[in-house]
């Protein structure tokens, strides 16, 4: 089961154009202050992060590899 990306009252960023796989998933985003980066929990117990980005827009995404993909959200800091 897939866990649904969650969004905090009022984060830094906004994602559209979500977009999932067995093993990985993309979305388009917006940064607007702070900083965000992609994250992805894999069924064989490994997570990933990508790089930190600031304000501007990016394309989010993270793959497992070989694994199925578990959770997966954007994660957000001031």
């Amino acid at each position: 089961m897939t866990a649904s990306p969650a969004q905090a009252a009022n984060p830094g960023y906004r994602c559209t154009n979500w977009k999932t796989t067995n093993t990985g998933w993309t979305a388009d985003c917006r940064v607007t202050r702070g900083k965000a980066r992609a994250m992805a929990e894999c069924y064989d117990g490994t997570s990933h992060f990508g790089r930190w980005m600031g304000p501007g827009n990016w394309k989010f995404g993270m793959s497992c590899g070989r694994s199925k993909l578990g959770a997966y959200d954007v994660e957000w800091k001031a």
